[in-house]
Formats: C-alpha cells, sequence, structure tokens
C-alpha cells in the first residue's frame, strides 16, 4: 500500500493524478500518432486527513505501440496509479489551490529581494458579465510570461483587477432591470440604481476571478483593483483636479457621439458601423423599435436670393444627402470657389423653404468642397456634422440644434416637425418637398452607418457642453517615448499606427451622461444673481486661479454660461469659492456627469500601487513597480487604453517616467470564418465551455438567458449557435486551450480561431501524458534513480557519456536528441524574449512531437530491452531519457502549466528527491514541496559540457546532425513508400539502401541501419553498393530518391512482395486520380465573384487540400507506372 499526501486541502484533494477513463486516439490530428501505451489500472483511494492511499488491484496490461514489450511491465505500480488516459479535468482542479497555499503568486515568494523584478498588470476586464477567449488569450499570454520570467529568476508580480466600464455596465444593468421588473433607472432613483450596480459587480466581478483561476492565471489577488474601489477612486479625483489647475482639462460646445437610447454621450471605440450597400431596412431602439430606410441619398434643391430677406429666386442649387432631416439646421451652402457652375452663386443666399426667415449664406470652401463629387454644392449643418462643424468654425457660421437628447427634433425647426423622431421627420420631409417641386431624387448609396455598440441606435452628431482634455502636449511627450525606443512596440509595426493616432490628435471628450462611474468633481455655481458674479469673478481676475473653470454659450462662444469650480470634494469648493468669493448669495452644485471609463483606466499603471497616496508601502511599490515591465494588451485599444495610460502616467507620476518598458499587442480573436465575435451572432465563446466541454442545449439556454440582447439579437444568435456549434463543444481543458491561443499568435491581425484545433491539441497533452508513461515505466523498470537538483543531473548525464566512449556509435543517438534539445531550448529562449510565442510553441511542439516521441523513443527501444538488469549503455540512455523528459516539461510549463506540475512530480527528479517516484526502495510517503515553477528555466549545454557530451569540437556536432538528417529522409521515404502503397501491416517489409555517385561519401554502419529498421518499421534494411543494386532486377523493386545533396543522391529501393498485383494497383491509383478532378471540379463550379469571404476561403482550402491530395496520388501511380514498364523490359 502506497502512502501519498498530493494536495494541501484535504476536501479538495482527489484523484486528479490517477483518474482512470477511455483512451483518445491521435490519428486524426497527430502524424504517426499510434505510438500510444495504453495501461489499464484499476485503483481504490481511500481519504484520511490528507493522505491518500492506493492499493495495486488486478493491474494487467493491454498491447501498447508505444512500447512494444509492455507485457513486461505488469508489476509497474507507477501505471496503475497514473491513468491509462490524460483527462483534463482532473489533473487541473487541485493544483491552483496548491499554488496559491504555497504562495507562488506573491512578490519575493522565492526569496531574494536582491531579484530584478518584473511587473505586469492584467488589462482589467469590463465587469459586464463572463471572460470571452479574448481575455483567455491574454490571460494565456501574460501567464506564460509570468511563469517564463519566475523560472528565470525574477521576482514576479501580475496584478490582476476588473473595470468598473461605466456605459455598458450601466447598459447590462439597466435592461436587466427592465426585462425583471419593466423599470427604468429614473423610476428607481440614482441611490437605488447604483446599489443594484454594485450588487451586480459582486456577482460578475467573482465570476470573473473564477475563470481567471481556471485559465491558470498566477496572479497575486491580494493586490486586486477595482476602478471603483477607494484607492482608484482617489486617483481619479486627483488626476482630474490637477489637470484643470494645470489648464489642461476645460469645458466647452463640441460635437460628440450620442446615442439618443442611452441618452449619454460614448467614445469612439464604443462606436460599431453598419455596413449598407444599397437602400436597407434598419431597426431604430430610440424609435419604439421600428425600422426606417437607410443606405440612400436624397438630392434636392434650394432657392437661390441674391440678399438677405429677398423673396426673389434668381436660381436654384442641388444638394445631396444621406440625413435628410438635417436641411432643417442648415445654416450655409458650401461650393468650391473654382467652380464655374456656381461663380453665378458667390455673395448669394439660400431661401429655406421650411424656415425662410433664416440667413444661409452661399460660401466658399476648398478644404470642404470636391468639384467632381456629388453636384459640387455641400449643405452645411455645423451643429449636426463633423466635417459641417469644422466648417462653420473657419466661416463663423450659426450653430443650431434641432435635435432634442432623445433624437426627437426641438422648437428651433417648424411646428409641424417638432416632437416627431428624427427618421419620422425624413419620410415627412421627401413628401413636403416633392409638394414644393423640390425634390429631385432617391438614390442607393453605399455608406457606413454608426450604430451604439451598446444599444444599437443610429448614432447623432449632437452639439453639446462637456468636459474636455487639451491633447496636444501629452500626445507630444508619449510620441517622443515610443520614437527615442523608450518604450518599444511589438510587433514593431503598430507604432505606424500610434503615429498616426498621436500625430492627428483631437482633444479627449471625457464626461459621460451616466450614473454609474466617477462623477465629475466639478461644482457649478448656481445664484439668483449670476450677473453680480460674473462682474466679481472678471474683477478679480480668478480664471487664472485655475481652479474656475468657464463654459460659454453653444450659440454665442463670447457669452460665459456658467461657472465651475474644480475641487476633490464640495467641502474643498466651498472653501475655494468663500475665499475668492466671499459674501455671495450662492450654492454650488456638482456635475451630475460621470468620466468616461478609459479616463479612469488610464491611470490604471499608476492607480494600481496606490498613487497619489504618500503612505510608505506605496511609495516603495512604485518605486519597485513602476513603471511596469510590459503592457500586453489588444491591438484594438492601442490608441483608446494604452496611449491614454501613456500620456496621463507619463504627465501625472512624480519622476514624469513612462508607465510600461514595452508594449505588446495581441491579434484580434475572430471566429473561424473570420467574423468579429458578438452576442447577437451567436459565436462568442465562453472560455470555460472550451475547458470542460458543453452541449448545444446549454450554449442555447445561456443565451437564452441573457437580458443584454434583444429579442431579434436573441433569435440570430440561437440561429448562430446552431451553424457554429452543432454538436455543442467538446472539452478540451486549460493547458490544451492555452497552447491553441499562443500558437494562434502568428496569424498578424486577427486571429480565426477554430476550437478543433483546440480539440487537436487536447490530443497532444494525451501524446505528452503517453510519452511520460513510457518514460516511467522503464526508470521503475530498472530500479532508476537520480540525487540532486539540475546541476547534479547535468554533472550525472555528462559523465555517463565520458565514462562511455563519446564517439561510439552506440550513443549516437542520445548525443542527436541532447543536441536537439539544446537548440529547441535556445529557439524558445530567444522567441519569447522577443515576444514571438507562437515560434516557441511550434518549436517545443516540434520537437516533443517529432524528435522525441517519433524518432528517439522508438530508437531507443531495442537498448531499453536488450538486458533486464542495468548495463552502461542503458544508464546512460536513462540519463538521457530523464533529462529530457524534465527538460520538456520545463520547457511546456509556462504555456501548459496543469500537466507539466503533475507529471513533473512523478520524475525520478524534480530538484527535491522526493519525487512521486514508484519504487519499492523509496519512501513511500510523498508530500509535493517544490513546485515545476519554482525551478530555473533550461539553458542550453556549455560549449564544455557540449565537448563532454559528444566527445569533440562543434564540427562533430554537425556531422551527428547531418548524419542523422540524411537518416530521418531516408526513413521518411520509406514510410512514405509503405503508406502510399497501402500495404497490409503483416507484410514482410524488405528494403535496401545505396548511393549514386561516388563522390557522397556517405555509409551506414550496422548501428544506424538498425536506427532505419526500427523507424521504418521494416523487416529488413541492407545498406549496398550502387553495382549490387543492379542485382535486384529479376525482383519487384520500387526505387526512389530519398536524399538529394550537391554530390549525389541516395536512393530506396523498396522489395515489394511477390504477391502484390502491380497492373492491378495501378488501376486502383488512377480511379483515385479521376476521383479528385471530380470533386475538383465540383468545387471550381461552386466558386464565384459574389460568394461571401468566408464560404471563398474554406472552398479555397478544400481546393488546396485536393492538389494536395492529388500530386501523391499522381507521384505513387507514375512510380507504379514506371516500374510496371521497367518489369517489362
Amino acid at each position: 500500500m502506497l502512502s501519498l499526501h498530493h494536495r494541501a486541502s484535504p476536501k479538495k484533494l482527489g484523484n486528479s493524478l490517477f483518474f482512470s477513463h477511455h483512451h483518445h486516439l491521435l490519428q486524426r490530428f497527430l502524424p504517426f500518432s499510434k505510438n500510444i501505451s495504453i495501461i489499464d489500472g484499476r485503483f481504490i483511494q481511500h481519504q484520511q486527513a490528507a493522505l491518500f492511499h492506493y492499493k495495486q488491484e488486478n493491474v494487467k496490461s493491454s498491447s501498447s505501440e508505444l512500447d512494444d514489450n509492455s507485457t513486461n511491465n505488469n508489476n509497474s505500480k507507477l501505471n496503475t496509479i497514473l491513468a491509462p488516459s490524460y483527462e483534463p479535468q482532473n489533473v487541473e482542479k487541485d493544483w491552483y489551490g496548491w499554488w496559491e497555499e504555497k504562495g507562488l503568486f506573491k512578490e519575493n515568494s522565492q526569496g531574494s529581494t536582491s531579484a530584478p523584478s518584473y511587473t505586469i498588470l492584467l488589462p482589467p476586464p469590463n465587469v459586464t458579465g463572463s471572460l470571452h477567449i479574448g481575455h483567455a488569450l491574454t490571460a494565456s499570454i501574460q501567464d506564460s510570461l509570468c511563469r517564463y520570467k519566475k523560472m528565470n529568476g525574477y521576482n514576479v508580480l501580475w496584478v490582476p483587477g476588473v473595470d468598473h466600464a461605466g456605459i455598458s455596465t450601466q447598459v447590462a444593468v439597466e435592461k436587466k432591470i427592465a426585462k425583471e421588473e419593466g423599470k427604468t433607472r429614473h423610476d428607481l432613483g440614482r441611490e437605488e440604481f447604483l446599489k443594484r450596480v454594485w450588487q451586480w459587480k459582486e456577482e460578475y466581478g467573482n465570476r470573473i476571478d473564477q475563470q481567471m483561476k481556471a485559465m491558470g492565471s498566477m496572479t497575486d489577488w491580494s493586490r486586486k483593483v477595482f476602478t471603483m474601489d477607494t484607492q482608484f477612486s482617489n486617483a481619479v479625483l486627483e488626476c482630474f483636479v490637477r489637470l484643470a489647475r494645470d489648464g489642461l482639462i476645460y469645458r466647452d460646445a463640441k460635437l460628440v457621439n450620442w446615442c439618443p437610447q442611452l441618452n449619454t454621450a460614448i467614445s469612439d471605440i464604443e462606436v460599431d458601423y453598419l455596413s449598407l450597400k444599397k437602400k436597407t431596412k434598419v431597426m431604430v431602439p430610440s424609435c419604439e423599435e421600428k425600422s426606417f430606410d437607410f443606405g440612400v441619398m436624397h438630392t434636392f434643391k434650394y432657392p437661390v436670393v441674391s440678399s438677405v430677406g429677398s423673396k426673389d429666386i434668381v436660381g436654384y442649387i442641388n444638394v445631396s444627402t444621406t440625413r435628410l432631416e438635417t436641411m432643417l439646421g442648415d445654416t450655409a451652402v458650401a461650393i468650391h470657389p473654382q467652380d464655374e457652375r456656381f461663380k453665378k452663386f458667390h455673395n448669394h443666399f439660400i431661401l429655406h423653404p421650411f424656415v425662410p426667415e433664416r440667413t444661409i449664406p452661399i460660401i466658399c470652401d476648398d478644404k470642404l468642397v470636391n468639384m467632381e463629387v456629388g453636384t459640387g454644392a455641400v449643405k452645411i449643418t455645423p451643429a449636426h456634422s463633423f466635417d459641417d462643424f469644422d466648417c462653420g468654425k473657419r466661416n463663423n457660421l450659426e450653430f443650431i440644434t434641432i435635435l432634442n437628447k432623445d433624437g426627437t427634433l426641438n422648437d428651433q425647426v417648424p411646428q409641424e416637425f417638432t416632437g416627431k423622431n428624427r427618421f419620422v421627420v425624413r419620410q415627412l420631409l421627401v413628401e413636403k418637398l416633392k409638394e414644393l417641386d423640390l425634390f429631385i431624387s432617391e438614390e442607393d448609396h453605399e455608406m457606413e452607418l454608426p450604430i451604439c455598440s451598446r444599444s444599437k441606435d443610429i448614432l447623432e452628431p449632437m452639439l453639446l457642453n462637456q468636459w474636455f482634455v487639451k491633447c496636444d502636449t501629452l500626445a507630444k511627450r508619449a510620441l517622443d517615448l515610443v520614437n527615442n525606443d523608450e518604450i518599444l512596440i511589438h510587433p514593431s509595426y503598430h507604432k505606424q499606427t500610434w503615429n498616426n493616432w498621436l500625430q492627428n490628435i483631437h482633444d479627449w471628450c471625457i464626461s459621460r451622461q451616466l450614473w454609474w462611474g466617477h462623477r465629475i468633481p466639478a461644482f457649478k455655481i448656481v445664484s439668483p444673481d449670476m450677473t453680480s458674479i460674473l462682474q466679481a469673478i472678471s474683477t478679480k481676475n480668478l480664471g487664472n486661479t485655475r481652479s474656475f473653470i468657464f463654459e460659454r454659450s453653444t450659440q454665442d462662444p463670447s457669452i460665459v454660461g456658467n461657472v465651475w469650480i474644480v475641487a476633490h470634494d464640495e467641502k474643498e469648493a466651498n472653501e475655494i469659492l468663500h475665499r475668492y468669493l466671499p459674501n455671495t448669495n450662492c450654492i454650488l452644485e456638482q456635475d451630475e456627469d460621470v468620466l468616461d471609463t478609459w479616463f479612469s483606466s488610464g491611470l490604471y499603471p499608476l492607480a494600481a500601487f496606490g498613487w497619489p497616496s504618500k503612505d510608505e508601502r506605496v511609495q516603495n511599490d512604485l518605486q519597485r513597480r513602476y513603471p511596469s515591465s510590459v503592457m500586453e494588451t489588444g491591438s484594438d485599444i492601442l490608441f483608446f487604453w494604452v496611449a491614454r495610460m501613456v500620456m496621463l502616467c507619463s504627465y501625472l507620476s512624480d519622476s514624469k517616467e513612462k508607465p510600461f518598458r514595452e508594449i505588446y499587442l495581441h491579434s484580434m480573436v475572430r471566429d473561424r470564418q473570420g467574423r468579429k465575435m458578438s452576442k447577437s451572432l451567436g459565436n462568442v465563446i465562453d472560455p470555460i465551455d472550451m475547458i470542460h466541454g458543453t452541449s448545444l442545449d446549454d450554449l442555447r439556454k445561456g443565451v437564452e438567458k441573457n437580458t443584454n440582447i434583444t429579442k431579434q439579437e436573441m433569435k440570430k444568435a440561437l440561429q448562430g449557435i446552431q451553424q457554429e456549434f452543432p454538436n455543442g463543444i467538446p472539452q478540451c481543458g486549460t493547458d490544451a486551450l492555452r497552447f491553441t491561443l499562443i500558437q494562434y499568435t502568428q496569424q498578424g491581425r486577427q486571429i480565426n480561431l477554430d476550437i478543433m484545433r483546440a480539440q487537436a491539441n487536447r490530443h497532444l497533452c494525451n501524446k505528452i501524458w503517453q510519452s511520460a508513461k513510457f518514460c516511467f515505466s522503464h526508470f521503475e523498470r530498472f530500479n532508476y534513480t537520480t540525487d540532486g537538483n539540475d546541476v547534479d543531473m547535468v554533472t550525472t548525464l555528462l559523465k555517463s557519456f565520458e565514462s562511455l566512449d563519446s564517439q561510439s556509435t552506440q550513443l549516437v543517438q542520445n548525443q542527436w536528441i541532447l543536441l536537439k534539445l539544446g537548440d529547441t531550448i535556445e529557439t524558445m529562449r530567444q522567441s519569447i524574449d522577443n515576444f514571438l510565442f507562437s515560434d516557441a510553441c511550434n518549436s517545443i511542439y516540434q520537437f516533443f512531437l517529432y524528435q522525441f516521441c517519433d524518432y528517439y523513443l522508438e530508437m531507443i527501444k531495442p537498448i531499453l530491452y536488450s538486458s533486464k538488469t542495468m548495463t552502461p549503455l542503458i544508464e546512460n540512455t536513462l540519463h538521457t531519457l530523464n533529462y529530457c523528459l524534465i527538460i520538456i516539461l520545463k520547457l511546456l510549463h509556462p504555456y501548459m502549466p496543469f500537466i507539466t506540475e503533475e507529471l513533473f512530480h512523478c520524475c525520478p527528479l524534480n530538484g527535491t528527491n522526493n519525487a512521486l517516484y514508484f519504487s519499492t526502495q523509496h519512501n513511500e510517503s510523498y508530500v509535493p514541496s517544490k513546485s515545476i515553477l519554482e525551478c530555473p528555466y533550461p539553458t542550453s549545454f556549455t560549449k564544455e559540457n557540449l565537448k563532454s557530451l559528444i566527445g569533440g569540437s562543434e564540427n562533430r556536432k554537425a556531422v551527428i546532425e547531418d548524419k542523422f538528417e540524411k537518416l530521418f529522409q531516408i526513413v521518411q521515404q520509406l514510410r512514405s513508400m509503405k503508406q502510399n502503397l497501402q500495404l497490409p501491416s503483416k507484410t514482410e517489409l524488405v528494403a535496401y539502401i545505396f548511393q549514386h555517385g561516388s563522390a557522397l561519401g556517405f555509409s551506414m554502419d550496422d548501428h544506424e541501419c538498425k536506427l532505419v529498421k526500427t523507424l521504418s518499421k521494416f523487416n529488413t534494411i541492407e545498406f549496398i553498393s550502387e553495382e549490387q543494386s543492379k542485382q535486384h532486377s529479376h525482383r519487384l523493386v520500387l526505387t526512389t530518391t530519398a536524399v538529394t545533396t550537391p554530390q549525389g543522391t541516395i536512393m530506396t529501393q523498396l522489395v515489394l512482395p511477390e504477391e502484390f498485383q502491380l497492373e492491378k494497383e495501378i488501376d486502383k491509383w488512377q480511379k483515385k486520380v479521376q476521383h479528385l478532378a471530380t470533386i475538383k471540379s465540383k468545387y471550381l463550379k461552386q466558386m464565384h465573384p459574389n460568394l461571401p469571404s468566408d464560404v471563398k476561403q474554406q472552398l479555397e482550402e478544400k481546393l488546396a487540400q485536393n492538389e494536395i491530395e492529388t500530386l501523391k496520388v499522381q507521384e505513387t501511380c507514375s512510380q507504379l507506372e514506371a516500374l510496371l514498364k521497367e518489369y517489362k523490359k
């Protein structure tokens, strides 16, 4: 009986390491994947306190292709206890708690405070629901960085947090209340509504934490940040007040993106664009969810008069617009000064058909008007168009706001239109213009319709008094930091985007008409005698105090409308008021608006560590952790968040220091068709669903519970789920999901996620599991043990080579795998140091799957089964095998933390000499102490060690690698011949290898011939001369080229069995060529210019695959036809 203390928390302890379940095949996903060890074991578990007792019972083993002699291992205790196949839910369920209890995620957990710091901040997810797969990508990349740095001796701190997400959270809660209670936030009142939002935050904030933990994230939860907590709120107050008093915040009337449904301004990142090719019905939420026509260009004509007040029409001027209702707010018509068609209208005026008393000049503006576009004349509505706004400023035009905040028309328009929705008025105007004989045409028009990403309402440019940040000075500093390489951006092509944004930056509107968020710390002076107040302010020149902010009238900028005092709180504001304006009859009212979420989150690198507090702990944190090491986030928020962090933090920090040293921007995750992931499309993937798997029915139920989408969106989402996940989502586990997402980082600016790729990597995890079991079974079989730490392990390994003849051909496969492992270590280190995560993953993937499993493990089987007792060669092989396995697990750990931790504790050496290694010679009680995370990340061999390993200079390294490269090309050719001919598995296979070209200088000794025989699974392999190869002409022999060099070629001859019917085989392969041609023709018929991009891409992929298969079949067919021709001579 074995007594095992496997986990620290008794209530959570389970049989994660040893759960038996069915075996999953790898054939579909991994080449040569039949090499799987399947050992059926049963166990009885008993838990007493934190100890586990396992008893072997009815041990039996089945046939194994990974281990051809598995019947020799019937008494293996380890294989009884390790599960027959990888089961992620059992491997993953307990390690996270153990890591936390050991304090591995806290700074200084490795001891030395002199270790270099590595600090990273989790981009705070919006507290609006569950994490999506994009968050999972962020978590995977950041966790791999943190684990890698920790294993390299850094004092790592990863700070988690969540963002209050003002508008999205408020919308979500409002929809929930409306659906469940039929009430609005105004029905509840501000205090009660905010109470409900805090309840929402607690529910979903905790859910996000659990998702992050399920991803294996090594965040220090004791440092969790919330952007509305007291510490963070203090930072926001200080930022606003300091910027205002430094003259960088002001209040002004400017155009903003206004959402009538939400009654608030929104940021540019919250604007979606609906692409319309032609006239299209679009539902408008702010108009009782009625649908209206968009994608239409209306053209009408304005009457022209020669002077103000005149009714004598001297002509007409045609204008076109997609927003006909805005003509009620027109204050000019612009023409190009060089346009000959309109020179007769210079200094003339428009007679507005509905507002005849309004003076509307015809102006010349060469900046706005392009003579070649449209009618050549442009109607100008300065208060409702971003382009027209600038034109209005240049030409001192009148700004007339015609819209109410709910999207209806106000009293600035004729009474017949007042109070009606803007799109209803659009329809009315068409009819009215027709009646007046001023309507010209209505045509389909391709356009991008701006809609609110939260409410799906049509957005309107609105002229409103808002708070703004002056950005020119702040942007200049951010530009300099990047262009002077004080901040490095990866991938580097994003640097151009950075420059484009910041060189053309506009002042930033930071006020939002919401209740949830940081309320703006500005207090309006309210008095029945504002004239006296304004006179006193003017007399005392209080504008220079910078605590007073003047708001200008939207209609007449020369008139001061309101006066505001900026202060940290109302008490401080009153003190300022009475200091400068004593004995005045006035009160203060705090602004109802809140700050843009990006304003508060822009302070994250400072506020996360307690700025602006002068507390000693805070100052120590800032000194050690600011600037942070890297900001890793999505490329879509480079400007909206990353640039603003640089602008604000580099200005506010005491040292004027940049907030981080490097920026890494990952691609956007989209579905496999390249579509943006959206709840309304039904293609949003919860990472937990990929980790544990979920059914189609459960996916549908999740959509049906969502209160944040409309009925129309829900219907569309359910259809999308049915199409995207007809069989649900298969379980893949955290490690496979992480590895998949990191592999995808090579895809450029967007990632098209295919969930089956994650499933393939779940089978990769099973391959890791099976190969480890293979190693463990042989360690136990020979009672193999190694004492000491990593340095001792390398020393033992090198002594083993030195004690034998390092140049012996018997050791060459061990030397080769260690050389390739060293190359892999170097590649992985360079890749992750340069943020080339996909290259790092692909490097270990290629090494493990092909070089280690496909070649090395197969090559050493004859050695391991050559004797039942330990020999020097077997011991050297076991040293090599153990070293490779441990290094592989360490290299993989940043990407696959759970399976590597699990298997690490089964190795004969894990740095503590008390591994979960089953042998009667070992202590049967195991208490896991040292995590793989506490081990140093692998480094490649030094030159001295390399010399000991290969028994010579680096030239011998090249000789060994070149030799094996040729051997493997021969093996691949033999395997390919065998596979292409589809010979029965029991066929006696004989092959000959010879060199063609006397200068080749290639030879194979008996050991190398045996390696080729083992790897190709041929019964007989012989290395012969070219002359000898001609003696086989009386037999049916297929000769092909295996290796081509400038000096000559290496040829392979496959002796076909006597029962092989050549003509019949040729006929079979010719039919395959015809069948593939038929399929290709079918695909080509489906291709036409108007195909949707995703369907076209799928067809192109099918055609490419068809081409590959056709070439392979044609090659085999040609070889057989040539052989038949030769045979008949």
